[in-house]
């Protein structure tokens, strides 16, 4: 900009300028310069000056270059004298990064410059040029082909040199005038005089050279070419003189870029400056500034900032779009250093981090790099749930219980309803029916952590009889549902009874009705065919012994009395009674009055009321129960013979009068158990005794094939149940009733067994008291009738509605 950058104070120095470019300015109050041309400043301190170059569509190029503004020298001369050390001072090498011409053909007369960038701290150009600043340019007119050598030094001995030759035609004479121009420069007119005798006239003749003229009348044109591809840009320019060209590049000259077109394959923003020299004169005219876009392909979708769970991961993916055969290469960086093995569109991250992906694409030997935008990666620890309380409940209809989760980590919803809750926080809910809830605790990464609870939602409920039965009934007592739907209850276990009660369910009342002839206890009744009740055996207290009975005896509902009906083989006690599909009743097994197992069983029949007795039973037992098979046998399970608890089960087949044993055994061993049949014909045995230890297990045998369901997947009671009682709801599921464990536990729950889904639920409303022993029937309109068992009220009835 300058031949020289360092001045005293009030000296001046000329700047100078050479651009391509509708206008350019410098700072510091200077104002507009044109190119090729200089200005005078006269700095006051130490200055650095900018350049600023627009080409009128916005795109600007900056040049600097400071001046040093020295003091003047005093006139007084120190009072001292100083010693300055010597300093060493270490300079870059030279060197030189273009070294051009405005063009490299001229015609003889016509006029170039030569234009240097360099490192170093001088630079002469030989052939008489002389010295040349950095980044300016010097006009030279060479009257042949001369080749220019440009010397660069250091300060320090470094030296770099660079050619140039530049081609000097002979001249042609000139017949064309140009008629348009956007520049012109007009050459001072020239005055010839001629002397002549006195006697002649004196005559002046004034000859007005042309002005030298530039224009460009096609302009280059904005285009994007595909990766790989390049693009022609061209003008078409007509001047006075000789024209020369010079592409440049953002601002920056094109070496060798010299003729009206450029083949341009560099993205970026592209101008070419035409000059017409003319009789040493030059003008020049620069074109419209234009674009190259390089079409490498273009990222649709960047990666986005992700939260993480600890230990898990989450993808990071970009959107890339390849055109015209490219190919496309990815790889991911993290924290600015790559990751190997990440050489995918997509990403999986796991660690915290910044996080970019660059993309290289390539076609035709070309490529280009692009970098999405850059995501950052948080890793958040997985949210934690302490409690879900209860983990599950019941309640009636109608009713509401709560739940207070407990958690970290996150926010926390229960399903269904959508709650918001906090942890602590305690909610209520009031299910119309058996709702599973789900508490989801989500981390910020959205990582969820789940708990459920179950409240069940029972119908159930429980009343009580409006007054009591005549006696106790406090173990071992017997109840049959009549076919008017009224109850019988008779019996009693400790210290028999032979008083009867007739229980009417629409009244809720209990009345006294005909004693039985003997008192009985733990006997077990059927209804018969006939619509009378029958009962035989039973246990019976002579002073301080048990014994048993063998006498039988029918209640007539139609006369509420008892009548005996012949007499049994033997004395029984804790023996099996069922009735059969014809009508008759089949009696076994129990204790003697001697307190003996039996092997006997005989046969019941109600038209002739007498006993007959069946073959005998393989083993002897007590305790057992029989249920009625859909092909007519009979089957018993288990008992306690031989000194233990029987897993074994017997079939009693009517046709051949013949036992035997069933081949497949039952899971656990059990005496005095129960046993349902379930509405598909499979039979449901559940709770008995282990010695005196409850069994909490029950069984489901299947008579299609004579086999016992494994115990996995059947529930449990939570504990053991000896002396319960069951019956088949017209819903088709199980309700059981009470039950002892032997150990201290006795229930007052009412527990429903689901067949279809293998599931227990026991029902919010218990009984009014604990019960074991009892007994119950279900009666005619689907309720269960509950009576006695246990130590307390035993003299009261609960009456259950599913």
């Amino acid at each position: 900009m300058s031949d020289v950058s360092t001045i005293t104070e009030g000296e001046s120095l000329n700047l100078y300028a050479l651009y391509g470019g509708a206008g350019a300015t410098i700072d510091h109050g200077v104002g507009a310069i044109s190119s090729g041309t200089t200005v005078v400043v006269s700095p006051t301190a130490t200055t650095t000056y900018t350049l600023t170059v627009t080409n009128g569509a916005g795109h600007t190029s900056t040049a600097t270059f400071t001046v040093t503004v020295n003091s003047a020298p005093s006139t007084t001369a120190p009072s001292t004298t100083t010693t300055v050390p010597t300093t060493t001072t270490t300079v870059a090498p030279s060197s030189i990064a273009h070294f051009i011409s405005g063009a490299t053909s001229i015609t003889q007369g016509e006029t170039t410059y030569l234009w240097a960038s360099f490192v170093g701290a001088s630079a002469t150009v030989d052939h008489g040029v002389g010295s040349i600043s950095n980044a300016t340019s010097i006009d030279i007119s060479p009257s042949q082909t001369t080749t220019y050598t440009l010397t660069v030094t250091n300060g320090a001995g470094h030296t770099s040199t660079a050619t140039r030759t530049i081609t000097v035609n002979p001249p042609t004479p000139s017949t064309t005038v140009p008629q348009s121009t956007t520049t012109t420069s007009t050459i001072a007119p020239t005055t010839t005089t001629t002397t002549v005798p006195a006697t002649t006239t004196t005559t002046t003749t004034t000859t007005l050279p042309p002005s030298n003229q530039v224009s460009i009348s096609t302009q280059p044109s904005s285009v994007s070419v595909l990766l790989g591809s390049s693009h022609t840009f061209s003008v078409t320019a007509s001047g006075s003189g000789t024209l020369s060209y010079q592409w440049v590049l953002d601002g920056v000259y094109i070496q060798d870029a010299n003729t009206n077109s450029f083949v341009a394959s560099e993205a970026g923003t592209y101008e070419v400056i035409v000059s017409s020299t003319l009789n040493g004169n030059r003008v020049s005219v620069t074109s419209n500034a234009v674009q190259l876009t390089i079409n490498a392909g273009t990222i649709t979708s960047h990666p986005t900032d992700l939260i993480v769970t600890s230990g898990q991961t989450k993808f990071l993916n970009v959107g890339f779009t390849s055109i015209g055969g490219m190919t496309a290469s990815y790889q991911w960086l993290r924290d600015g250093a790559e990751i190997s093995g990440a050489t995918n569109q997509s990403y999986a991250v796991g660690t915290a981090g910044t996080y970019k992906v660059r993309i290289t694409t390539a076609r035709n030997g070309a490529s280009m790099v692009q970098h999405s935008n850059t995501a950052t990666v948080t890793v958040v620890q997985a949210a934690t749930i302490s409690s879900f309380s209860p983990s599950s409940a019941t309640i009636y209809q109608g009713t509401s219980t709560t739940f207070t989760p407990v958690f970290s980590g996150g926010t926390g919803v229960i399903e269904p309803g959508g709650i918001s809750v906090t942890s602590g926080q305690t909610i209520s809910v009031s299910p119309s029916a058996t709702t599973t809830y789900s508490l989801t605790v989500t981390n910020q990464a959205g990582t969820t952590t789940g708990f459920t609870s179950v409240v069940t939602v029972t119908t159930g409920t429980v009343t009580h009889s409006a007054n009591n039965t005549t006696v106790s009934r406090r173990i071992g007592s017997a109840s049959v549902t009549l076919a008017n739907g009224k109850v019988v209850v008779f019996g009693k276990g400790d210290y028999d009874s032979n008083v009867t009660d007739l229980y009417d369910p629409v009244a809720n009342l209990f009345t006294q009705v005909g004693n039985m002839n003997q008192s009985r206890g733990y006997v077990p009744g059927v209804l018969l065919n006939n619509g009378k009740v029958f009962v035989a055996g039973g246990l019976w207290h002579t002073g301080t012994q048990w014994s048993a009975r063998a006498t039988a005896e029918l209640f007539d509902p139609v006369t509420n009395t008892w009548s005996y009906t012949g007499t049994m083989s033997t004395s029984r006690r804790s023996h099996f009674i069922v009735k059969l599909a014809d009508g008759r009743v089949l009696i076994g097994g129990g204790l003697s009055a001697g307190s003996s197992a039996l092997t006997s069983a005989e046969i019941y029949d109600p038209a002739t009321e007498t006993f007959t007795l069946t073959s005998t039973i393989p083993d002897g037992r007590y305790g057992t129960v029989a249920s009625l098979l859909p092909n007519g046998n009979v089957i018993v399970f288990g008992g306690y013979g031989n000194n233990t608890t029987l897993k074994s089960a017997l079939i009693y087949d009517v046709t051949s009068n013949s036992w035997s044993y069933l081949s497949s055994e039952m899971n656990s061993a059990r005496s005095d158990a129960i046993s349902v049949t379930l509405t598909d014909g499979r039979i449901l045995v559940a709770g008995g005794l282990i010695g005196s230890t409850g069994v909490s297990t029950i069984e489901i045998f299947d008579p299609t094939t004579n086999t016992f369901q494994t115990a996995v997947g059947l529930p449990s009671f939570w504990h053991g149940r000896g002396g319960m009682t069951a019956h088949l709801l017209q819903n088709g599921k199980v309700a059981f009733f009470g039950g002892s464990d032997g150990l201290g536990n006795i229930a007052n729950e009412i527990v429903v067994f689901d067949p279809t889904t293998n599931k227990f639920v026991t029902e919010a409303n218990g009984m009014t008291v604990d019960r074991y022993n009892h007994s119950s029937v279900l009666l005619n309109d689907g309720r269960v009738f509950i009576i006695g068992g246990s130590n307390r009220n035993s003299t009261n009835a609960d009456i259950y509605s599913p």
